[in-house]
């Protein structure tokens, strides 16, 4: 599985548990919407918000 966090702040995890959980819910959405789609830069709010580096943008991903 791609590591979603790499270039990502994500100050919610910290444990490596809690960062592989929070890494599988990224995985989810790459799969569903497709990384390509994700990272191309649609107006959409999905994509905005994987392409966003910021700590807080991955967290509404992840619910």
């Amino acid at each position: 599985m791609p590591n979603h966090l790499s270039q990502r702040q994500h100050v919610l995890a910290q444990d490596p548990a809690e960062k592989d959980e929070l890494n599988s819910y990224l995985e989810v959405v790459a799969d569903r919407f497709g990384l390509h789609w994700l990272e191309q830069g649609d107006r959409n709010l999905v994509p905005s918000l994987w392409q966003a580096k910021q700590a807080r943008s991955c967290d509404p991903m992840s619910w």
